[in-house]
């Protein structure tokens, strides 16, 4: 069983009224919030949820199992000040590697200065030599020219253009719509390509592209969410399960009812 199949079903409040779990923790539940629960907290409201609707919640499991082994770390032992007196080192070594540091860096500053230090008679040197190379380039020019006329005339082929080769680069290009799912904390959505069928699910924190050259049907979670299009963004904050028909049009709300009758799936 997954924690999607039961909010189809059954409201927040509806739940809250059956186990007596306050609304703030289901929504945080429902969001895959867990940042403010301890495991075993989290998972005694688990047992409630599963007692309640006669079977293991397996994704809420799976992503509860996860999050902790992923964000639970090792106590850091006490240690007591005095044995941090004992054990601290002698003032004179703390002077010793500043003023070691600080050398390093000179050292490192003054190579830095030298390398990037380039003598001016260098340059003055190489513009000499250029100037005296183009006076002996104007007289040789000079001379030939009095003595020997050849012939300048420059044949440039003309440049030619197909007929057939079109300038007009915005004809081949394709616009589609831009679409972000924006997840507040942590949202679920299904998604199903309404060409091949297939479907897929994911939990997000992050905000997802969705390919709008394709045709989707999206299902998501009572958790609160955005989408951000190329007209701006929309705002769904009333933790109620939503669900969408997208093209390269971009984004349309639709029913329940819409979704069934155009193949969206109970179960993902």
């Amino acid at each position: 069983m997954l924690l999607s199949e039961i909010l189809e079903e059954n409201s927040v409040q509806s739940i809250h009224n059956k186990t007596k779990i306050s609304i703030d923790v289901l929504n945080k539940i429902i969001a895959k919030d867990f940042t403010s629960f301890k495991k075993v907290q989290l998972f005694g409201f688990i047992s409630i949820l599963e007692r309640e609707y006669g079977g293991r919640i397996d994704d809420l499991h799976d992503e509860c199992e996860e999050y902790f082994a992923a964000n639970i770390k090792e106590d850091i032992p006490f240690i007591a000040p005095d044995v941090v007196k004992k054990t601290s080192k002698p003032k004179w070594l703390i002077w010793l590697a500043a003023f070691g540091i600080l050398a390093l860096a000179t050292y490192f500053f003054m190579q830095s200065r030298i390398q990037n230090d380039i003598p001016v008679y260098k340059e003055e040197i190489n513009l000499t030599t250029l100037n005296n190379i183009n006076h002996k380039i104007e007289a040789n020019s000079t001379i030939n020219t009095n003595t020997t006329k050849k012939d300048t005339n420059v044949t440039i082929p003309a440049l030619t253009v197909d007929s057939n080769t079109s300038l007009d680069m915005d004809n081949n290009v394709t616009v589609s719509q831009q679409l972000k799912i924006i997840p507040k904390t942590k949202l679920w959505f299904g998604i199903m390509n309404l060409e091949t069928k297939e479907l897929k699910n994911s939990i997000i924190s992050n905000a997802f592209d969705v390919d709008t050259t394709k045709q989707w049907l999206i299902a998501t979670s009572k958790a609160s969410f955005s989408l951000q299009t190329s007209q701006g963004l929309k705002e769904f904050a009333d933790y109620k399960v939503h669900y969408f028909k997208v093209d390269n049009t971009g984004f349309e709300e639709i029913t329940k009812e819409q979704f069934d009758a155009l193949g969206g799936p109970k179960k993902w």
